[in-house]
């Protein structure tokens, strides 16, 4: 009677255990506060980077796997031939220089003589303003009209000397003359004569023509007889 209690017991407790092992092997199912927990969690700035790799990322890996080993195979036979190594250290050396080279050419370039702080030649200081009208004029005839408006500038220039206006001093850049005619006494005592507004049309013409080698036409050669004509030039 004992023994077969004790069997039946037996029995009894492999069933239960049975039945603990299985029900260890089925997931639990998740709560939905742990997966509320879990959303919160991923929906941090730290994971919203991170997804699943895509395809692009795959071809990515893919083709800087075939230039590291690439790039092994360049260098492992330069470390196996030094000449080698040497022709391609100097040939980078020139390619460097050659870049820095272009990159300083380009940026003189560039600048297109933007410089406007370059005075012109002293010589030109004994020209007077109906001499730069007629360089102005063979200039325009010939369909020079960038040169035709860069003299047209300079007889305003060397009018505004003759009415003393400006002094008689061709280091000074064309912003200098603006500022020495908005801060003369013909500004002061006629503004409907002022000198200054003609000057600064014919300053900005020039510098966009001149200096920044924009294109001239003949209308802009026009429009400077016009500021010429206002600053008392006689252009008959």
């Amino acid at each position: 009677m004992l023994r077969t209690s004790s069997t039946q017991e037996a029995q009894e407790w492999i069933v239960q255990l049975e039945s603990e092992v299985a029900g260890s092997q089925v997931p639990a199912a998740a709560s939905p506060a742990a997966r509320t927990e879990l959303d919160r969690i991923l929906a941090r700035k730290e994971f919203r980077g991170a997804r699943a790799p895509g395809p692009w990322d795959d071809i990515r890996k893919r083709i800087s796997a075939w230039l590291e080993q690439l790039f092994l195979w360049i260098f492992g036979g330069i470390l196996r031939h030094p000449l080698g190594g040497q022709i391609l250290f100097w040939l980078l050396v020139l390619g460097g220089v050659a870049a820095i080279a272009l990159w300083v050419f380009r940026f003189l370039v560039s600048r297109d003589n933007l410089n406007t702080f370059q005075p012109e030649p002293a010589s030109e200081v004994t020209r007077s303003w109906q001499e730069w009208i007629r360089l102005a004029r063979e200039a325009a005839g010939r369909g020079d009209f960038r040169e035709a408006v860069h003299s047209a500038y300079w007889a305003g220039i060397a009018r505004l000397e003759d009415l003393g206006a400006v002094p008689k001093d061709r280091t000074k850049t064309p912003r200098e003359y603006l500022r020495y005619v908005s801060q003369s006494d013909f500004v002061a005592t006629d503004p409907q004569r002022s000198p200054l507004e003609p000057l600064n049309v014919l300053t900005l013409r020039m510098e966009r023509i001149w200096y920044a080698n924009r294109g001239a036409k003949q209308e802009d050669f026009r429009e400077s007889l016009v500021q010429l004509k206002a600053l008392g030039c006689r252009l008959e």
